[in-house]
């Protein structure tokens, strides 16, 4: 009789785990998380079209090199030499530059996402994770401690997620502007500076 009733140790009841949300791209997941690493709670854009991986990379502004140099070299044909070269085409070819690069700055800035993974806290901004917060990194209130596995070993602390909504002002949609991620981040860097170690 004691093998059928095994009376579960008191703890905390298990917070509200997986919600929808907009996924992290798989791409994405590869290139930041480690191989065992899975994303299970990510806040973001709605929205993450194909084309997303070019337009945050780096070196995206290349692409505009091309039509940079076909205005000079057209405004150089039109012209008989350099020094009658009219302003206009070099002009246009740093602002066709200049555009590309505040093109990835802002899609940079838009893809910015809230993930947590079953290891750690992570703010992923375009193709970089620009900050990152281990299980010890996070204030106590935080965190949730399971309970134990099958094997007797503690299942370790996990991120309690109804807190985190909670801090995030409530939000569970799953849709968050990069500015409150990013002001959520310095948030959490404020409340650990206070902390003692």
């Amino acid at each position: 009789m004691s093998d059928l009733y095994q009376p579960e140790p008191h703890e905390q009841p298990e917070p509200r785990s997986l919600r929808a949300g907009p996924p992290l791209p798989e791409w994405l997941a590869k290139a930041l998380l480690e191989p065992d690493e899975k994303p299970e709670w990510v806040r973001g854009p709605n929205y993450a079209p194909p084309w997303e991986r070019a337009l945050t990379h780096p070196l995206a502004f290349l692409v505009a090199l091309p039509p940079a140099v076909i205005l000079v070299t057209v405004g150089r044909l039109l012209a008989d030499d350099w020094r009658t070269l009219h302003p206009a085409f070099g002009v246009s070819a740093i602002l066709v530059l200049i555009g590309s690069i505040l093109v990835i700055a802002f899609m940079t800035a838009y893809y910015t996402r809230l993930v947590v993974t079953e290891r750690r806290l992570l703010i992923i901004q375009g193709q970089s994770a620009i900050r990152s917060w281990g299980m010890g990194d996070l204030p106590p209130s935080l965190l949730h401690f399971g309970r134990q596995a099958f094997d007797g070993k503690d299942a370790g602390p996990r991120i309690d997620l109804d807190k985190l909504e909670k801090m995030l002002g409530g939000k569970s949609e799953g849709v968050i502007g990069s500015d409150a991620i990013i002001k959520f981040g310095k948030q959490l860097d404020r409340i650990k500076g206070r902390r003692p170690d």
